[in-house]
């Protein structure tokens, strides 16, 4: 029996930031200089993740420094996703990613 898919709208229009490519060029500077994205994989990475198209799309009425802020920590998510939760040995222990986890949440 075929699954009817519902069509879904959406009662209001998708904007996003003036300022978004201005927090793009912003995070990535922010990322290199804390050492986030020093092999050239992880900064592929994060262009790919689009931070700022994310943070730009969700705050699209934010103050310059409320966007930065959003997009640095959605950079910093899927970075610490990429790097300790998908392809390292601490992603593979929940014990482990657990501790590294709160740790980080501590900070």
């Amino acid at each position: 029996m075929p699954l009817a898919v519902p069509v879904l709208s959406v009662p209001f229009e998708t904007r996003m930031h003036p300022a978004t490519e201005t927090a793009r060029v912003a995070t990535d500077r922010w990322a290199r200089n804390f050492g986030l994205t020093v092999r050239p994989e992880l900064c592929e990475r994060l262009r790919a993740s689009a931070p700022a198209r994310l943070a730009g799309r969700v705050c699209p009425d934010a103050t310059l420094d409320g966007l930065l802020f959003a997009c640095d920590w959605q950079a910093w998510l899927f970075l610490f996703d990429d790097g300790y939760c998908d392809e390292s040995e601490i992603g593979a222990d929940p014990a482990a990613i657990t501790e590294v986890t709160v740790w980080m949440l501590g900070a």
